[in-house]
């Protein structure tokens, strides 16, 4: 198949969603599908480095670079990497892939990143079979669960809920729904904002994927001082404040260490509640870690503490698992359907306010403490479930088996 992969975002040796558009061209290639990727052109430098070390796979890969004139950018007041960007990089790029159909036949168009349902291509408009997503973008945070936010956060979030109730009614947004060949959802939230007349051809698939060693290689399972991890954005609705509670609770009856790898926001109010409450010597702020030093960190983590609010996919959830460290996290968007309670540890929110989340993290979490076989019976249990239904491999022949 000759296939046109639509990535704004899309790096290699990457998290997040340059990730998820490097690893969607990766495997169309690998299954020798003639590929032709459209990304933005700060993206060209790595990827040429990549593809010099990796000349076999420029046969069935062939990059293409799109941005918005310079001019256009500065009349429009655009920040490059801001959504308004992204949107009007989305109606130049029906354009440059129209001149690019002169010359090549393309099967299917496949819009891959960025993945959010408010924003939709607009690449289905030229007539060849187009595959959107998988897309995410409909978690809600309940009005509860916001009483910690910032002023600013709490705005955020209430322009989202609006935002999502305007989702079924977009002409723009239908009109892509209506024209796409297949449609594919990240969670169970955005897909309760597909239109019932759309649901037929739209799926439940994961947008992020892996494939994880088997070996069980640590050792520390009975080591002294249990080591937890917190890995992202210094951000409310990525669970910090929850996280810092749990921890609060837990230091009073086991010998711990907690450590924070990220920046944002709310690190002068972090700074502030480990003061008050007397965890200097527990938890350890690391700022933002490059990869050598990431993978320190899960190595010597027992658990990734991840009570993410909002949060579609759960790439550090994976890369946690790598290291076999297991991770604890919320019913909600990727995370809920990547950890359960035979992989991890997993809340249910419902109902729940973030000091009884809070709570019901730190009673599964002590019970892991006391026995640190269940964290290697999960890590064996997770590896599992990734290997079976959330590797790439997998991804790819799910969406294109039924397409030929």
């Amino acid at each position: 198949m000759k296939i046109l992969l639509s990535a704004y975002s899309c790096e290699p040796f990457k998290g997040s969603e340059p990730a998820v558009g490097w690893n969607w061209a990766l495997t169309l290639a690998k299954f020798k599908n003639e590929t032709v990727v459209v990304t933005r052109k700060n993206n060209k430098h790595l990827i040429n480095n990549y593809l010099k070390k990796n000349n076999s796979i420029k046969k069935y890969l062939k990059f293409y670079y799109y941005d918005l004139p310079s001019f256009l950018t500065v009349i429009l007041k655009l920040k490059k990497n801001s959504y308004f960007y992204f949107f009007f990089w989305q109606v130049g790029l029906f354009f440059f892939v129209k001149n690019l159909t002169k010359k090549i036949s393309f099967d299917y168009i496949h819009h891959v990143t960025f993945v959010g349902i408010r924003i939709p291509s607009f690449l289905h408009l030229l007539k060849i079979p187009f595959i959107f997503g998988p897309i995410s973008g409909g978690i809600n945070i309940k009005k509860n669960l916001r009483k910690s936010f910032t002023f600013k956060e709490k705005i955020f979030e209430y322009l989202r809920d609006l935002s999502n109730f305007y989702i079924p009614y977009s002409p723009l947004i239908n009109l892509c729904f209506k024209r796409s060949e297949k449609i594919f959802v990240a969670d169970k939230e955005t897909l309760k904002l597909i239109p019932l007349i759309y649901k037929k051809k739209t799926s439940l698939l994961l947008g992020i994927g892996s494939k994880l060693n088997k070996k069980i290689k640590k050792n520390n399972f009975k080591k002294k001082i249990f080591r937890i991890c917190f890995v992202g954005r210094l951000l409310s609705i990525k669970g910090i404040l929850i996280s810092l509670k749990t921890i609060k609770k837990l230091k009073d009856k086991h010998k711990l260490l907690f450590e924070i790898a990220g920046s944002g926001p709310l690190k002068k109010k972090i700074i502030k509640f480990i003061n008050e409450n007397n965890l200097k010597n527990i938890v350890k702020l690391k700022g933002n870690l490059d990869k050598k030093k990431l993978t320190k960190l899960y190595k010597k983590s027992d658990i990734l503490l991840f009570p993410s609010l909002r949060d579609s996919g759960g790439f550090v959830i994976l890369e946690a698992a790598m290291y076999n460290t297991i991770s604890a996290v919320l019913n909600v968007g990727g995370p809920d359907q990547l950890v359960d309670n035979k992989t991890g540890i997993k809340i249910n929110i419902l109902n729940k306010t973030e000091d009884q989340i809070s709570d019901a993290l730190f009673v599964k979490i002590d019970k892991h403490i006391k026995n640190r076989n269940l964290i290697k019976n999960k890590v064996i249990n997770f590896k599992k479930k990734i290997n079976k239904k959330y590797t790439w491999d997998y991804k790819y022949k799910y969406i294109y088996k039924n397409l030929n």
